[in-house]
């Protein structure tokens, strides 16, 4: 191999990193030092370092439990909250708070090269013993090895012997050393780089017949004057022909069982080695360390090295030149204060984002720290400040322009450090003006600090920008070069042209509330106190706003006052004056903080109320719903779109609004914390005092209601339905504020609205609560009534009772057509399903009359408005109509009226979805019994594809088209499919209906019943006809005719059967059933059909014919 030793990283780290700058680090935490320098997370780090094996293989143990305890070295990966602790173990040893501190302190040193070769080792031994655990895996069947080392100077640890020993062992073969050897086992000898004088003969005696088991093994076979006669014809590998070590030990592998193929296993790890190579080679940053031995000149090793001297000669000739610009800079000027590290969080990525937008630019360059306040955006901005290699790092503090002015003023007393430079600013504090003044400081400041290269000033607590202008830098030949880290609550001030960047500060997740929390309240006894009460800690750390001032408070309090959890929670929610000033008393003894959650929320709530009085109505409208997708739609309808936009605008000003993900539109919806609501709605019930005081409740209910009607009358969104009910129910939920009267207005809507979400026994039970309390609160309201009768008219529908919907449905159009005009166009959608219910009746006369009833009405109520505009309700009245002159028998007319509603719904409601899946399955139906079975197919299955997207999964109105796909298959010959189709139709329908006699459950069996028919299987067709039509009589349906006039066609295939056997009197009994069955079915078509009924001529045809033949 080239290497004439095995370069491991382990060795690296003994030769050259034990220790960096004087500092001792051990090799794990080399190993993190050096993904940092990489750029990896912490993740990525635990996903790279195995964990350390602390089992060894002992000789005598069984071949079994060897080859198991192999398995398992080395390949667990340590937890990133392992990594988590190495850092922070770093950090102390280097004195600094961030991974930029870790870089810079190595940057500094003499170990950076090093550390990038050590970087790349590392990747190449991790990926090398993945290939040795990939070969483990296999099934290669090598037995055991027995390691003979005739170079006995080395240490054990380091020897080739060691390496092959570990090496053989991660690859699942058992290999030991020393003077024992067990039988059978193969042999691997290990010469040193020099051959001296050894006896071979003494060897090759010991090993006798299983001389073909023995290996040897050299380094440089080249530098051997003599090789033994022994050793001639025998099994050997030379290291100087591989590349290195790794690809010697594969030829070892290899030799150890030649018949066995680990080619792809090798490739592999070529592949993965030669990707780190090339990463290692592509610039002088990253050189490849090369051995002690003499290398030409021309060695890409000896180029890389020479690259590198020059670019490191070239960093201490920059470094040279810093040094005496800086020499005349006063040592650093700060005013920073910042917690101990002890209860610091380590937002490590969130670090390295805000020193990306940093890097690489020049002049003066201003981030916004932006999130709500109490999320730690303060502290944050001290901690990436403090230690960074600024001769001046100062915080202004920014909320008022008496702390602005101040902060100044103290900033140009510390940039004062001649005696010249105090005597002019004790003359300009002198100044009474104080806009002179503060101008004449402001420019102090700036002929001072622009001495000062690379400065960093924090301006705290920004409202908005207009506030600090004219204390703000821009320009750098004014102020010099430096950067601007601007905290603030405003995410609006990323639109400003000074600011460069802006960082989002989120919520702590899970694992940060518990470290920060375990942090404060037991400081190093993090674990003690964590595993006894770790399910409950996390609970009751879940229902805290997850912000560092929320669960550094309640550590606080509990701290201090050893109260439970639960009791915690109950003066959270109580907040009254007492616990407040003692959350208050708390926070300044713990630090300068003094403010609470609830005096942060209600100061930017006054705030937001004191910009403009419309939104007074628009915040107490959002503390009444969800916290989470309030459509901006919806408070539309209360204030005009521009007010709406303001109100947003001024919710983000002080980041109320939170950045979690709405699946809705963009700018469809926004959220709110929950934590953030619960306080806005408490402060506004005190403000307002509407407990007593109502009336701006009711206007709010009646806008509300007006709203999620027009969402439910539209359906074309099962999410967009599943939030506007999420709404309602957090609506509801406010029992001491909502009125009876309220009550009935929402929970009406709720109500449909659960039905369309397929919930129709919770819709059932608050419907029937809404007409309970209707009758109680408000019993004129007869036009809330109707609509209550027909959503629960539509859940029995539903529920499969169609006489109980049919019931309710002429209820509500009676109630229509007496307290309101006939042409009144909320009367057609009660008429439709009315008609709809009618149809599924089989009264099929009466269902016409309703529904022409709905085309007259529409005529009337728009016969002054020249073109007709149509509703849904209209649109789906002649769909209705179309469907039912379908199971008339009037199939072309069908055909053509549905046509009609399909094109009108995807012109005038193209985004319906809805509305077009009812339409198509039932134009799909219709053209199935017009004998269109290919395109009664497409378009069953088109509709099918719209119905999986709108409906959830289980939901019975996809059965009905899934039946009808089930009848397309009979009629194009695919019986096999047809009773697969209509079994599990059956299936679901009977869970459906709970088993019970429905007609849908009729109407599957009657479909397979024909099925069974058309393949000639006469007994199993007349066993589901009649089962269809006894239920189809139990529910004395009209539908009975389709079983009796099929049951008809059973018989007189029976006939025809006997008579071909010649049973003529036997022919003629199912002869005579046969006509009895037609009979049958021909009462029922001429009392429940029209007398122009297809149905009524075909079945007396069919009579006829019977008559004739017999």
């Amino acid at each position: 191999m080239k290497e004439t030793q095995p370069l491991f990283p382990q060795e690296l780290y003994s030769k050259d990193l034990s220790t960096i700058k004087g500092v001792y680090f051990t090799r794990r935490e080399i190993d993190v030092i050096a993904c940092i320098l990489n750029g990896r997370t912490t993740k990525s780090i635990a996903s790279l370092l195995p964990l350390k094996s602390t089992t060894k293989v002992k000789d005598d143990l069984s071949e079994h439990r060897r080859n198991k305890i192999s398995e398992n070295l080395h390949y667990e990966f340590i937890k990133p909250r392992a990594v988590e602790k190495h850092i922070h173990n770093i950090k102390s040893k280097m004195k600094c708070n961030t991974r930029e501190g870790i870089i810079d302190f190595v940057e500094s040193s003499d170990k950076h090269v090093p550390l990038r070769k050590y970087y790349s080792l590392l990747r190449i031994a991790v990926a090398f013993q993945k290939s040795l655990k990939d070969i483990s895996k296999l099934k290669h069947g090598i037995g055991p090895v027995h390691l003979i080392d005739f170079e006995k100077n080395k240490e054990p640890k380091n020897s080739l012997i060691s390496h092959l020993q570990s090496h053989l062992e991660l690859a699942g073969i058992t290999a030991s050393s020393g003077a024992r050897k067990k039988e059978g086992t193969q042999i691997i000898c290990v010469f040193p780089e020099f051959l001296k004088e050894i006896d071979f003969s003494t060897y090759f005696q010991k090993f006798g017949q299983n001389s073909d088991k023995v290996l040897f093994l050299f380094l440089d076979r080249k530098k051997q004057n003599k090789i033994p006669e022994e050793l001639k014809g025998s099994n050997i590998v030379d290291f100087s022909e591989y590349e290195n070590y790794y690809f010697s030990f594969f030829e070892v592998i290899k030799k150890l069982h030649p018949d066995f193929n680990f080619e792809a296993i090798i490739d592999k790890f070529k592949n993965e080695y030669e990707k780190i190579n090339v990463l290692t080679e592509s610039g002088p940053s990253q050189v490849v360390l090369a051995n002690n031995k003499p290398i030409s000149k021309s060695h890409p090793l000896l180029r890389w090295g020479f690259l590198s001297a020059v670019f490191i000669v070239s960093l201490i000739g920059i470094g040279y030149l810093a040094f005496h610009r800086y020499s005349s800079v006063p040592q650093i000027i700060t005013n920073l204060v910042i917690p101990t590290e002890s209860i610091l969080l380590d937002r490590s990525e969130l670090m390295a984002r805000l020193d990306k937008k940093f890097k690489g630019n020049k002049g003066i360059q201003a981030v916004a720290i932006v999130g709500a306040g109490g999320g730690g955006k303060t502290t944050f901005a001290k901690q990436y400040a403090h230690p960074q290699k600024s001769p001046v790092i100062w915080e202004i503090h920014a909320e008022t322009k008496g702390s602005l002015a101040a902060s100044f003023e103290s900033l140009a007393i510390e940039l004062s450090k001649t005696e010249e430079d105090k005597i002019i600013l004790t003359e300009l504090q002198k100044i009474k003006n104080v806009t002179e003044k503060e101008e004449k400081i402001i420019l102090f400041v700036k002929e001072h600090l622009r001495l000062y290269p690379n400065w960093v000033l924090i301006y705290d607590n920004v409202e908005k920008y207009a506030d600090i202008d004219g204390y703000f830098p821009k320009e750098p030949k004014i102020w010099g070069e430096g950067r601007i880290i601007l905290t603030t609550q405003n995410s609006n001030i990323q639109n400003n042209q000074y600011i460069s960047h802006v960082v989002q500060i989120g919520e702590l997740t899970s694992d940060q509330k518990l470290d920060l929390f375990c942090k404060i309240l037991n400081k190093d006894k993090i674990d003690t106190f964590v595993l006894p009460r770790a399910e409950e800690t996390k609970k009751f750390l879940d229902s805290l706003p997850p912000y560092p001032l929320d669960i550094s408070l309640a550590a606080y309090y509990i701290k201090a006052t050893n109260i439970p959890y639960q009791k915690y929670m109950e003066l959270l929610e109580e907040c009254d004056r007492e616990f407040i000033l003692t959350q208050k008393n708390i926070l300044k003894e713990a630090g300068d903080y003094s403010k609470t959650r609830y005096g942060i929320i209600t100061a930017s709530l006054q705030h937001i109320i004191n910009t403009r009085k419309d939104f007074l109505d628009l915040l107490l409208i959002i503390s009444l719903l969800d916290s989470q997708n309030i459509p901006q739609e919806l408070l539309e309808g209360f204030k005009n779109k521009a007010i709406v936009n303001d109100f947003i605008y001024n919710l983000n000003k002080y980041s109320l609004i939170t950045n979690e993900f709405s699946p809705l539109e963009l700018n469809k919806t926004f959220s709110i914390h929950r934590s953030t609501q619960e306080t806005s709605l408490a402060y506004l019930i005190k403000k307002l005092n509407l407990e007593k005081n109502n009336h701006l409740l009711t206007s709010i209910t009646q806008n509300f209601e007006n709203y999620v009607n027009k969402g439910v009358k539209k359906k074309d969104d099962f999410l967009e339905m599943k939030l506007l009910g999420r709404h309602c129910e957090v609506f509801l939920s406010h029992d001491n504020l909502i009125t009876g009267t309220m009550r009935v207005a929402i929970s009406k809507e709720l109500g449909e609205i659960y039905r369309y979400l397929n919930h129709p026994l919770k819709a059932e039970k608050i419907l029937k609560e809404s007409l309970k309390n209707l009758n109680l609160y408000d019993h004129k309201n007869n036009f809330d009534k109707a609509k209550i009768l027909l959503y629960l008219a539509l859940v029995y529908w539903d529920l499969g009772d169609h006489r109980k919907a049919k019931d309710l449905c002429e209820q509500s159009v009676i109630i229509y057509e007496k307290y309101f005009p006939e042409n009144h166009s909320d009367i057609i959608r009660p008429l439709a399903n009315l008609g709809h219910v009618l149809r599924e009746l089989g009264h099929y006369k009466q269902a016409i009359i309703a529904l022409g009833k709905t085309s007259k009405i529409r005529e009337r109520y728009f016969e002054n408005q020249g073109k007709m505009a149509w509703s849904i309700s209209d649109l789906s009245a002649l769909a209705t109509l179309g469907y039912t002159y379908c199971e008339i028998g009037h199939y072309e007319k069908a055909k053509n009226l549905l046509q009609k509603s399909l094109d009108i719904f995807k012109k005038q409601f193209p985004t319906n979805s809805i509305g077009t899946f009812r339409t198509l399955s039932m134009l799909g139906k219709t053209h199935y019994k017009l004998g269109n079975y290919r395109e009664a197919k497409k378009i069953l299955e088109q509709c099918y594809r719209i119905g999986i997207k709108e409906y959830p999964q289980n939901h019975y109105t996809l059965l009905w088209v899934v039946e009808s796909l089930g009848n397309v298959h009979k009629g194009l010959g695919n019986y096999k499919e047809a009773k697969k189709i209509l079994n599990e139709c059956l299936t679901a329908y009977e869970r459906h209906y709970g088993g019970k006699n429905h007609e849908g459950i009729a109407r599957v069996l009657l479909d397979l019943g024909c099925v069974c028919l058309d393949e000639g299987r006469i007994d199993s067709a007349e066993k589901y006809i009649r089962k269809s039509l006894e239920i189809f009589q139990h529910n004395k349906h009209s539908l009975s005719y389709e079983s009796l006039e099929n049951l008809s066609a059973v018989y007189l295939k029976k006939s025809t059967d006997e008579r071909n056997k010649g049973n003529i009197q036997q022919a003629q009994n199912f002869e005579a059933q046969s006509a009895s069955y037609l009979k049958q079915a021909l009462e029922i078509v001429k009392v429940h059909f029209p007398s122009d009924s297809p149905h009524i001529r075909r079945i007396q045809s069919k009579l006829n014919s019977l008559r004739s033949y017999s």
